[in-house]
């Protein structure tokens, strides 16, 4: 940064005649940007990039000389910083006390607080900025930030103003600022609010830079292929521009808006009585100011949204190239150049968070304030008093007014425009640079949001309400709450200490008793339910841990025809139990462990149940079983039986089928491979599955092969069991059970005769017990169970051996000492034992708040003793550790009784003679008001007691609740330090953070219906349809399509500008239009007419409108619009869709319906490697696409006529063929 004495501009061809002028002023980035821009635009762009190379060098060479370097020395911070932080601290200790006395609400003080704090840090800024300029303009800090050279005023604010507001990580603001800089260094406190936003900041970069770069690949890819293939579409339409206005503001002038475009009409000035600008004649910036001399507002323009080249932009729709300020170039590729001029402001925006490091950045409201000293003076009549944000009483204006401020020697008057907050009464006395109003610009619906705020209790006490009526309604999910009704009121906090008990916990005073310190308050008695022998793990008598347990002994059990022993290895150990049979049961639980009814304890270890190999399982008729046992895995035997199991060997392969060594039906030995290294254990009948060449499975089925004489005779045989004794066929009696299955053999049909094993299952009755001996009750036993593993008809696929049953040992307890606790013990003889235990735990944190009292706990039965069912064990008594009066709650509690506990520490007397004449009993009296002539009050509360001389206050809190809002509590409740007494509802404005901008762009340009499963309000789906419903009705159908498209496409424009502004991004209209055109181009067909296309086809408008002038019934159709992510997919070009996404589904979709790409776009050629139809490629493409551009006129005129159309495709596809390949 520094001064150019001489600039000198050439401003005509020869250099030796030089125009010079002189240029004393600061150069910074906005200065350099204004004289390229004019030097560009005066003498093109050769010689501007020579005097931009010189300027360069120029920079170069002065900076070097300067050798600017930043030392921790040139960071010099403000004197007036302290008196403004001493200003802000007032006014917000001020806020604060208003808020403690109720006159404003949480909300109010929260938004106060946050609007103090945000203005003091850019007077701050501001001041940091002058205090720059007067003191030392040449310091390093100033010139890197404001010459553009690194860093903004932001960050220069951050070094050596104060950080200020900080958001925490949901996006809500900190109402404690830093107030430190990183000159002076944060402390820890600041230092760790300053970590949230930070953090912040930095996730979402990494997260948001990734969406970003996604959304233009999108972009690039919808719109890659417009190029501009023509000068003039020889459109007559185009779309009306006017300046773009945010509320009152205008955000974007028409002069810049028209800078650029080509005029779709002629502009008449009546004062010069001629035309100052034709139709098709491009805008420059002195164009521009004339035209908007003569029109304000609705100027006819082209656009890309109403050009009518097919698959293309013309020059004149598109107007001027911004890259060098004249009509765009034949061959520009649009499209990219629109794509990145959307997407790269989305990574440049994301990275904004990360620069400031999560600090606020709020608006201010526009601020009135007085010049001079002295009366201010202005009319009441078009004012009405409203309460601000801020829950100050305030004059709002419904007209401009005029104010006048009188001073000692001169006037001055300042107009006020509409809805300004007067902020100084009228006839009071201001002084100079006094704030006295602010212009708030009108509430737009859509820039607020309903937000909420809890308020949670500052001490423990009684809940009051004052003025506060309450009505009932339901929430969105059906539950009662109680709002606060229109106008809101005062909810008080009467001090006291607030106690609660568990509900069974019986008192030892009534309301208006007075308790002393060390006093019983209550009385908790743990008694046995179930009786038994007192056991405990404390030796002593009192008991003051607020988890011990007691335990009393129910009943207890010991094995004695059985003993326990342990097997331990290197992978496992195991306790067996064995009794005086030798029968060996393998326990399943461990010592100690509690055991529930019905539990299994042991499993009886067995060979009785075992097979050889898999095979069918069928219970007798006898059998019962109950339900499948999901811990066992097998089913309970109700009533035992016979179960037959009929074997077979079944080798699951899973391999190719020409790996087999047997045939089908094959009649096999034991040992005999059936594939490679696979025997068969037993001899039978092979049968083989497979499927596909792949074998599945191969049974070996024991049993003999018989050939019947008459096989019809045992058709009906087949898969029965025969009885020994009983005839087979052809007189042959069976000797034993079989099983007999009817079978194909190469040779014929034949009955294989298979053995059937039977397995005895007794009752569990019948099955032996174990001998226990008892002390106490028997209330506990072992029972032994048998179950069964398999359903009856069961096929079981395995090769090796297999248990059918299985026999346990299980608990049962008597069914009203369900809920009693059992364990399993292994005591020294190697006895099992069993014992049934009552746990009584003193939790005393479930039955009070064990921090407020001092709590014994005392034994009134002695150990080892018998109790019997409901006896007192233990006492434990709830002593005060405070005093004072009791005051008990009239409600009726579900969960918790609590009360009050008042004394002097609550309470404050004051001496005022006469007291009966201002104040009566009940009476609230709020912090700092006058109570008497003369005396403030000095703290809030409400009058208890009353006597001649002398009042006493229990002291209280009021919270001021506004309407709507919903409250947790209700009148008489008590409520503890933290609770949450109240949700206040609110209107805030909707950040414009880059967070919630990127979303907005993408469900925009992605036509989203939902969001979160939610459906989106006006989405762009429903807008259209009710744009076409209107247009329908107003043009008829056939018009309706492209007016609802029109109006359609404005708002889209209109929206993701909007979205950008609020950034303070500027993106040319036309870049949008080009995307939202490609967004905007499809129809979808309803009915097909004479055409040949079919319901539900997507077709492009200006086809579709082409085919139905050339057919007597037309299609019917209706607008789409598809996000740019189905508008790539649904492309021409099937190379470039394949290219982008769902590459499979597409290339086969093409290759079903035998689609052709014309290699028209960038992508599909680049991929092929052709050279591009674009820049210094496109005259190569020139002539063979005009060729291609007449033959699809010619092929949608001639679309009725399909021997035509046969033909215009032949030739078409003829020129294209040389082109692909031999290019």
């Amino acid at each position: 940064m520094g001064r150019m004495k001489k600039i000198f501009f050439n401003q005509k061809s020869d250099l030796n005649s030089m125009k010079l002028f002189f240029c004393n002023r600061i150069m910074n980035k906005g200065e350099i940007r204004r004289i390229i821009a004019w030097f560009l635009f005066n003498h093109g762009t050769s010689r501007t990039a020579h005097m931009v190379d010189r300027l360069k060098i120029l920079g170069f060479y002065h900076a070097t000389k300067a050798g600017i370097s930043l030392s921790i020395d040139d960071l010099s911070i403000p004197p007036t910083k302290k008196w403004l932080l001493e200003d802000a601290e007032q006014e917000i200790a001020k806020t604060q006390k208003n808020y403690s006395i109720g006159k404003i609400t949480a909300v109010e003080r929260f938004q106060k607080v946050i609007d103090t704090w945000h203005s003091t840090s850019e007077t701050l800024k501001n001041e940091v900025v002058q205090y720059f300029e007067q003191t030392n303009p040449l310091n390093p800090v100033y010139m890197m930030a404001f010459s553009g050279a690194r860093g903004n005023l932001s960050q220069v604010s951050q070094l050596v103003g104060m950080r200020g507001l900080m958001s925490d990580p949901q996006g809500q603001i900190i109402d404690l600022p830093i107030r430190s800089n990183f000159r002076e260094g944060l402390t820890v406190t600041e230092y760790v609010i300053s970590c949230y936003g930070a953090r912040k900041g930095l996730v979402d970069t990494a997260l948001r830079t990734a969406d970003s770069g996604y959304l233009t690949r999108r972009l690039v890819d919808v719109a890659q292929d417009m190029i501009i293939r023509e000068t003039d579409c020889g459109t007559k339409s185009g779309i009306l521009l006017g300046p773009v206005k945010d509320e009152q503001k205008v955000v974007f002038s028409l002069q810049e808006r028209l800078i650029g475009r080509v005029l779709a009409e002629n502009i008449y000035s009546p004062k010069q009585k001629q035309y100052i600008a034709k139709k098709n004649q491009d805008i420059s910036a002195s164009l521009s100011d004339k035209i908007c001399e003569i029109k304000r507002t609705n100027i006819l323009v082209r656009s890309p949204l109403t050009c009518k080249s097919i698959r293309s932009v013309c020059q004149l729709c598109y107007g001027w190239s911004l890259a060098h300020g004249n009509l765009v170039d034949l061959g520009e590729a649009v499209g990219i150049i629109a794509a990145q001029s959307i997407g790269e402001p989305g990574t440049q925006l994301t990275m904004r968070t990360f620069h400031t490091g999560g600090v606020f950045t709020g608006n201010i409201a526009k601020q009135i304030r007085s010049s001079i000293d002295g009366k201010i003076i202005y009319s009441l009549t078009n004012t009405i008093p409203m309460r601000t944000r801020h829950g100050e009483i305030a004059l709002i204006t419904q007209s401009n007014i005029n104010i006048c401020i009188q001073g000692k020697n001169k006037e001055f008057n300042i107009e006020v425009p509409i809805n300004t907050i007067l902020l100084v009464n009228n006839g009071s006395m201001v002084r100079a640079k006094q704030l006295i109003a602010e212009v708030s610009a009108p509430v737009n619906a859509q820039s607020v949001e309903i937000a909420s705020k809890y308020v949670a209790s500052d001490f423990s006490g009684e809940i009051h309400f004052e003025n506060l009526l309450l009505q009932e309604k339901k929430s969105a999910y059906g539950h009662k709450m109680n709002r606060a009704g229109q106008y809101g009121g005062l909810l008080w906090i009467l001090s006291g200490q607030v106690y609660k008990f568990s509900l069974d916990v019986p008192l030892m005073f009534d309301t208006a008793d007075y308790i002393h310190n060390g006093s019983c308050m209550a009385e908790h008695n743990i008694i046995s339910q179930y009786g038994g022998i007192l056991q405990t793990s404390e030796n002593n008598l009192t008991i003051d841990n607020s988890n011990s347990y007691l335990y009393v002994l129910n009943s207890s059990m010991t094995i004695i025809n059985a003993y326990l022993s342990h097997i331990k290895n290197a992978r496992s150990e195991a306790y067996i139990l064995t009794d005086d049979l030798n029968q060996k049961f393998f326990m399943q639980v461990e010592s100690n462990n509690v055991i529930k009814n019905n539990q299994i304890i042991a499993k009886f270890v067995t060979k009785t149940y075992l097979t050889n190999t898999g095979g069918i399982l069928k219970y007798s008729s006898e059998i019962e079983v109950d339900e499948y046992d999901i811990v066992t895995q097998s089913y309970p035997v109700r009533k035992g039986g016979i179960i037959m199991w009929i074997p077979e060997e079944t080798h699951l392969i899973n391999k190719d089928a020409s790996l087999l060594m047997v045939r089908d039906c094959e009649y096999v030995e034991a040992g005999t491979q059936i594939i490679k290294d696979l025997i068969c254990h037993s001899s039978g009948l092979a049968q083989v599955s497979q499927t596909n060449d792949i074998l599945r499975e191969v049974v070996i089925k024991p049993g003999k092969i018989y050939r019947p004489i008459d096989f019809s005779q045992v058709l009906d045989k087949h898969q029965t069991l025969i009885q020994a004794g009983e005839e087979i066929c052809d007189g042959i009696i069976a000797e034993e059970l079989v099983y007999l299955e009817n079978v194909n053999l190469s040779s014929g049909s034949a009955l294989l005769i298979r053995p059937v094993v039977q397995f005895l299952i007794p009752n569990s009755t019948e099955l032996k017990k174990l001998e226990a001996q008892y002390q106490l009750k028997q209330n506990i036993s072992i029972q032994p169970s048998i179950h069964i593993c398999y359903k009856d008809g069961q096929r079981i696929h395995a090769w090796q051996s297999m248990e059918i049953a299985k026999i346990f040992l299980r608990l049962e307890i008597d069914s009203h000492l369900h809920k009693l606790n059992v364990t399993l013990n292994l005591i020294e003889n190697k006895l099992l034992q069993i014992k049934m235990f009552e746990y009584l735990m003193i939790d005393l944190n479930q039955i009070i708040d064990f921090q407020s009292y001092q709590n014994v706990t005392r034994l009134v039965r002695k150990f080892n003793n018998y109790i019997i069912p409901g006896t007192i064990l233990a006492k434990t008594e709830i002593i005060a550790k405070d005093h004072g009066e009791v005051r008990q709650s009239n409600k009726n509690f579900e969960e918790q009784k609590s009360f009050l506990i008042m004394n002097e520490h609550d309470q404050m007397t004051l001496f005022v003679k006469n007291a009966y004449e201002f104040f009566q009993l009940g009476d609230l009296v709020h912090k700092g008001k006058e109570i008497v002539p003369g005396i403030l009050a000095p703290q809030s509360g409400q009058v208890i007691q009353l006597q001649a001389n002398r009042v006493t206050l229990r002291l209280a809190r009021p919270y001021l609740v506004s309407s709507e809002a919903v409250l947790y509590v209700d009148d008489g409740d008590f409520v503890k330090s933290g609770d949450t007494l109240v949700m206040l509802i609110f209107e805030q404005s909707k950040t414009g953070d880059i967070v919630q901008g990127l979303p907005r762009i993408e469900e925009l340009l992605e036509a989203r219906r939902t969001k979160g499963l939610k459906p989106l309000p006006n989405n762009l789906h429903d807008l259209l349809q009710s744009f076409f419903d209107e247009a329908t009705e107003k043009y008829g159908i056939q018009k309706a399509a492209k007016k609802s498209f029109e109006k359609l496409q404005l708002f889209l424009v209109n929206e993701v500008q909007s979205v950008y502004k609020a950034q303070g991004v500027h993106i040319s209209d036309k870049h949008i239009e080009v995307i939202v055109r490609q967004m905007t181009s499809k129809v979808m067909i309803e009915e097909g007419g004479d055409t040949t296309l079919l319901p539900g086809e997507l077709i492009e408008l200006h086809r579709i409108e082409n085919m139905n002038r050339n057919v007597s019934v037309h299609a019917k159709y209706k607008p789409i619009v598809l996000g740019i992510t189905k508008a790539s997919l649904n492309t021409e070009s099937f190379i470039s869709a394949a290219s982008f996404q769902e590459t499979t589904r597409v290339l086969t979709k093409a290759a079903i319906e035998g689609k052709t790409d014309w290699l028209r776009g960038l992508k599909e050629n680049v991929i092929i490697g052709r050279l591009i139809p674009a820049g210094t490629g496109f005259n190569v493409h020139d002539k063979m696409y005009s060729r291609d551009l007449s033959l699809s006129n010619s092929y949608n005129l001639a679309y009725s006529s399909n021997s035509q159309h046969k033909r215009i495709e032949q030739k078409n596809a003829e020129y294209n063929f040389e082109d692909i390949i031999f290019d």
